[in-house]
């Protein structure tokens, strides 16, 4: 995210052709051939502020201020092996009425495979917004 920031802000200052110009800077840094005279030609008809609008696509809100705001029951889980196991217990402390259900041994693409150690907190979250 700092990577495409510092993008962001150099291109706020370029004009297309301090951009093409670096571009080719970079390209021969790192030993590639230079650009053809047609592609030069090409990208110097780019839009820059269409190329921040694409960076900025990649941008992620900060989902950790708005957590504290979900009132719906939820249930959070994760494997004890994932990468986002972490995020998904600290998740699941940020939000007031949720539930955090470790996978004990879990790797992060079998969640499908859960179903057993799922399904009583599914049916006791489904029961508990069901009931008046």
């Amino acid at each position: 995210m700092a990577w495409r920031q510092e993008q962001i802000q150099a291109l706020e200052q370029q004009t297309t052709q301090d951009f093409v110009a670096g571009m080719e800077q970079y390209i021969l840094s790192i030993h590639l051939p230079a650009l053809s005279p047609r592609m030069r030609t090409r990208l110097l008809t780019h839009d820059l502020r269409a190329l921040i609008a694409w960076l900025r696509q990649f941008e992620q809100p900060d989902f950790e201020s708005i957590l504290k705001n979900i009132t719906l029951p939820c249930l959070l889980y994760a494997g004890e092996n994932d990468s986002c196991y972490a995020l998904a217990q600290r998740a699941a402390q940020a939000i007031p009425n949720a539930t955090f259900v470790p996978i004990p041994n879990g790797e992060h693409l079998e969640g499908g495979t859960w179903v057993n150690v799922l399904a009583p907190h599914i049916k006791e979250l489904v029961e508990s917004v069901a009931s008046p």
